[in-house]
């Protein structure tokens, strides 16, 4: 009987159980932040949409304070979700938001330092979520979505590709 034989076998039954737990490891840190990457724009999509029923109401109220309350509500929900939707959200649903508001302008004013902040937005997007998943979201677009009907300087000429 050949001694070797148990000792392969015990180091292969060894290897297993390591790479095994080395994969079942990582695979459980990318589950959880796909888990968490969720969480935050399931948060931001029940904002948008909390600030679009606001917009609604407001629309059928026949009271002019309460109209103009919810209005109000209307405007400072999808401010905050049209950031968090721009950072967390996919590239499809940045490009689809950017496409809603180029055809309804909120009218926002334009300032030529904002062109910086997209920047960093994509900045965060690159760390919130991985590249190999992701589609890329385009400058211009997340621009729009961001601010509205204004466009960076640089971008400015580019309005006609926003429109493609």
């Amino acid at each position: 009987m050949n001694m070797s034989s148990p000792f392969v076998v015990a180091i292969v039954a060894l290897v297993g159980v390591a790479l095994g737990a080395i994969i079942g490891h990582f695979s459980a840190i990318e589950q959880q932040e796909q888990s968490k990457l969720l969480e935050l724009r399931s948060s931001a999509y029940l904002l948008f949409l909390r600030g679009q029923a606001a917009l609604q109401e407001s629309k059928q109220q026949s009271n002019l304070e309460k109209a103009e309350e919810l209005e109000s509500q209307y405007r400072q929900a999808v401010k905050e979700a049209r950031f968090q939707i721009g950072i967390l959200g996919s590239g499809d649903e940045v490009n689809a938001l950017a496409e809603y508001f180029l055809l309804n302008p909120p009218g926002v004013i334009c300032t030529a330092t904002w062109a910086v902040d997209v920047e960093i937005y994509k900045a965060m997007r690159r760390d919130l979520i991985p590249r190999k998943k992701e589609a890329e979201v385009d400058d211009a677009r997340l621009y729009y979505l961001l601010w509205g009907n204004c466009l960076p300087p640089p971008l400015a000429g580019r309005d006609a590709k926003l429109r493609e």
